[in-house]
C-alpha cells in the first residue's frame, strides 16, 4: 500500500498486545538512519543499526572483523550467519524487551526469513515494516554532500548546515568527513544491491499486510510527521524512558 502517513494500521498487528517492534527500509540517502533515530527519541525504544553493528566487528582485528571490513568496503552483503548473531545478541538486551526500531536488515529474502525464525525464538514479532520511498536521483545528490562522524558513526545530511560548516559531530565532538563506501561506485553498487534484494524483502513484509510506504521527500521533520501518525495508530502514547 502506498502512503504519505496515512496507511492503515494492519488489522493482524494485535497493536494493543504487542510491543513497538519497528523494520525500517529504505535505499542509501534515504535518510532512515536520522528517522531511525527520531523514532527511537520520541517511542524510547534502541536503535538498532545493522551498519553500527557491522563497522564495530569491521574494527575488530581477528579474521572475521577483517572479511566484514572487506565486505564493506566493496559493498557486498555480509554473510548471513554473522549477520544473525549480531542481531540476535543486540535484540537479547534488556532495552529491546519493549521494543525496537530496526535499520538495515534484513536484506535479502533469506535473512528475513531467518530473522522471523529467530524473532519467534525470542517471542516477539514485527508489528510495522517501513519503507521509504525517495527517487533515485535525489538519492545520489544526497550521499554525495551527507557527512559522518569518524568517532560515533552518526550521519549529518546536506540540510544540516551547521554540522557542514563545524565539522564537528553535536554528539560526541568527533570530526565530520565523507564516509568511505558513500564513494559514486560503492553507492551505485549498492542501490542495485537494494533494488534487486531488498524489494523481495519489501514484498515478503507486504504479503504479510504489516508493510507501510512512506514518501521521503521534504524536511527530516516532515517525514517524520507521516511515519509518526503511522505510528501512533499502534500506539496512542509513546513509553516513558527507561531511567
Amino acid at each position: 500500500m502506498k502512503s504519505t502517513g496515512s496507511a492503515r494500521a494492519s488489522s493482524g498487528s494485535g497493536a494493543s498486545t504487542n510491543r513497538l517492534n519497528i523494520i525500517l527500509f529504505g535505499p542509501p540517502g534515504s535518510g532512515k538512519t536520522t528517522q531511525a533515530r527520531l523514532i527511537a527519541e520520541k517511542y524510547h525504544i534502541p536503535h538498532v543499526e545493522m551498519g553500527d553493528l557491522l563497522r564495530a566487528l569491521a574494527a575488530e582485528p581477528t579474521p572475521t572483523g577483517r572479511a566484514v571490513s572487506d565486505d564493506l568496503a566493496r559493498g557486498l552483503l555480509v554473510p548471513d550467519d554473522i549477520v544473525l548473531g549480531l542481531v540476535e545478541r543486540r535484540l537479547r538486551q534488556p532495552d529491546c524487551a519493549r521494543g525496537f526500531i530496526l535499520d538495515g536488515f534484513p536484506r535479502s529474502l533469506e535473512q528475513a526469513h531467518l530473522f522471523q525464525r529467530l524473532l519467534e525464538k525470542l517471542g516477539k514479532k514485527p508489528i510495522a515494516a517501513i519503507a521509504l520511498e525517495v527517487p533515485r536521483n535525489v538519492v545520489i545528490e544526497r550521499i554525495a554532500k551527507r557527512l559522518v562522524c569518524v568517532r560515533c558513526g552518526r550521519v549529518y545530511p546536506a540540510e544540516d548546515a551547521p554540522a557542514h560548516v563545524n565539522r564537528r559531530c553535536r554528539a560526541c565532538g568527533g570530526s565530520l568527513t565523507l564516509r568511505r563506501d558513500d564513494r559514486p561506485e560503492i553507492v551505485s553498487r549498492r542501490l542495485r544491491v537494494y533494488t534487486h534484494q531488498t524489494a523481495l524483502v519489501i514484498a515478503h513484509y507486504e504479503s504479510m499486510g504489516i508493510l507501510h510506504h512512506i514518501e521521503a521527500l521534504g524536511s527530516p521533520q516532515e517525514v517524520f510527521g507521516r511515519i509518526d501518525s503511522l505510528l501512533r495508530r499502534y500506539f496512542a502514547n509513546p513509553y516513558p524512558a527507561m531511567v
